[in-house]
């Protein structure tokens, strides 16, 4: 097995070869990626949220190959779904908008206690 150096030089000697110019750089030999968390940051840890998110991630694969994309709230984080809001990128009747300014106004009561 060849070293990640040694991968380097015989691939840029291989394209000395064939006449194209050289490519000396990194290479990555294993990629790897952060864990990242899904949906709203006050219900990253509760009972069944890698179900939940599991679910809400295949419909809005399934949508989108059926191009019925849209907007999941649940696959959100609450700065993200604040920023739409905000922009009205929303489709919300006048109730739904005014529970949520409700349930902003409890947890904020909540976060003073």
């Amino acid at each position: 097995m060849l070293s990640s150096t040694q991968s380097s030089v015989a691939r840029a000697a291989a394209r000395v070869a064939v006449g194209k110019a050289p490519f000396v750089g990194g290479v990555r030999g294993f990629a790897g990626s952060a864990v990242r968390m899904v949906g709203k940051e006050d219900a990253l840890h509760t009972d069944g949220r890698a179900e939940d998110v599991d679910f809400h991630k295949k419909d809005q694969l399934d949508k989108s190959k059926r191009g019925e994309q849209h907007w999941k709230d649940e696959l959100a984080s609450n700065s993200e779904s604040i920023v739409k809001a905000e922009r009205g990128d929303i489709k919300a009747s006048k109730d739904t908008i005014e529970q949520l300014q409700r349930e902003t106004e409890n947890l904020m009561k909540k976060k003073d206690h």
